[in-house]
């Protein structure tokens, strides 16, 4: 997972409005792609994970996967928070997805791998029987993975790339740098005319387009 992180630095709503005019397009397909390479992330982590319980010698299978479709994970979808889910489904109160947004789920995904929900299935059945595998797999033990939603980091990227333009000198100053007084209404008609920014306003504002 070399360079992961690199890249999901690049895809951050901040890098995006810093290299180009915000639009609905490029940040709709950077967040698309930094959520699949996060989601890789996870489930690699997650085996991992795994890997150390059995070159600790707590359990003596193999349970790390060996196929070359190792499917990316939302939140919500390792082995301890579907046994997480299922407690709470049983009554037991947990705000661990509440806290992290994600959703919880008490069934193994069908879209998984079929190797891939096989070996999910014995692990879930591990952690019932091993007191110590339990113990490990909670949330106590578990990598977060805690970032704030990608609409909270969009809205203050676009917000900050706002701000930045409307600092523009020519906005206050004329041809020859000197301060250029006008009303609130020449203003605003300046700012109309620029397409750009009333683009990023629609953005921000959550329209396709300024009226």
């Amino acid at each position: 997972m070399t360079g992961r992180p690199r890249e999901l630095a690049a895809l951050a709503p901040t890098a995006i409005c810093a290299r180009r005019v915000p639009s609905y397009e490029p940040l709709g397909e950077a967040r698309e792609a930094a959520e699949g390479i996060r989601g890789r992330m996870v489930a690699v982590q997650e085996e991992l994970d795994w890997e150390v319980y059995r070159l600790y010698g707590l359990i003596k299978e193999d349970l790390t996967y060996g196929g070359d479709d190792l499917p990316g994970l939302a939140l919500g979808e390792r082995a301890f928070e579907i046994v997480l889910a299922r407690a709470m489904k049983a009554g037991e109160e947990t705000a661990w997805f509440a806290r992290h947004g994600s959703t919880p789920i008490t069934e193994i995904p069908e879209h998984w791998p079929a190797g891939y929900r096989e070996l999910v299935r014995r692990r879930l059945d591990l952690i019932e029987k091993d007191p110590n595998i339990r113990l490990l797999e909670k949330p106590e033990y578990k990598r977060r993975w805690a970032q704030e939603s990608w609409e909270k980091r969009q809205e203050k990227a676009v917000r900050e790339w706002l701000l930045d333009r409307l600092e523009d000198r020519r906005y206050w100053f004329d041809g020859q740098g000197r301060p250029l007084p006008r009303s609130v209404g020449q203003l605003a008609d300046e700012v109309a005319r620029d397409s750009d920014l009333t683009g990023v306003l629609a953005l921000w504002e959550g329209r396709r387009t300024f009226r």
